[in-house]
């Protein structure tokens, strides 16, 4: 998920420089921002995720980890 959020953060910004140099349209610069932030929830849903199954398996030992 990382890699993933690192290449769309790459993608992005280069999205952005060929905005400001007139080569794509605001419609494909805000495409690419809409996919960065889609990955980014992506990520913290998957983040909070494991910190959930940590509590659950805390939970299920009976706090002895």
């Amino acid at each position: 998920t990382k890699e993933k959020l690192i290449e769309e953060d790459k993608n992005y910004n280069s999205a952005k420089q060929k905005f400001n140099r007139g080569v794509i349209s605001k419609n494909e610069l805000l495409e690419s921002r809409l996919k960065l932030l889609t990955l980014e929830n992506e990520a913290i849903n998957a983040k909070t995720e494991r910190i959930v199954n940590y509590f659950t398996l805390y939970k299920a030992v009976g706090g002895k980890l």
